[in-house]
């Protein structure tokens, strides 16, 4: 049980050390439903709509969209089936608006259980954009190291 905990505690700390080094360009939203639903319901459709036509102003040339779909339902595999229809629509809805080429990764998981880490409720989407960082000729984002002074 030690040594679980021992181990787990240095891979916490291992890759606490990495994510302050390493950054990457993304935008994120986490998209809330209504228990059972497959549709959003009106604020949260224009919340997305908000956050998807600034995402395009600000990333005019999109790199990938990712989109993870989750549902809650007292049986597991009507729980995937509602949000594998959640993604699916999500990623219709969206791709008309980008170019055909985008990557464009759906994921789905259903729960029984209807709360989930710190989030509210396990009937939430997460959806991230990252850009095309060679098109719009992005700096890198990884730091650079200082100078050594002469």
């Amino acid at each position: 049980m030690a040594a679980n905990r021992n181990i787990f505690i240095a891979v916490l700390l291992i890759s606490s050390h990495y994510s302050v080094f390493a950054c990457k360009y993304v935008l994120a939203i986490d998209i809330f439903y209504e228990k059972g639903a497959i549709t959003l319901t009106s604020a949260e459709d224009k919340k997305l709509q908000e956050w998807f036509d600034a995402s395009l102003v600000k990333f005019p040339f999109i790199g990938s969209l990712g989109i993870e779909a989750n549902a809650y339902a007292p049986n597991l595999e009507d729980a995937k089936i509602l949000a594998a229809t959640r993604g699916t629509l999500l990623k219709a809805k969206l791709s008309m608006r980008l170019p055909a080429d985008t990557i464009i990764q759906v994921g789905s998981f259903g729960h029984t259980k209807t709360k989930r880490d710190v989030l509210p409720t396990t009937d939430v989407v997460f959806i991230d954009i990252t850009p095309d960082v060679e098109k719009m000729k992005l700096p890198p984002c990884l730091p650079q190291p200082l100078a050594k002074p002469n």
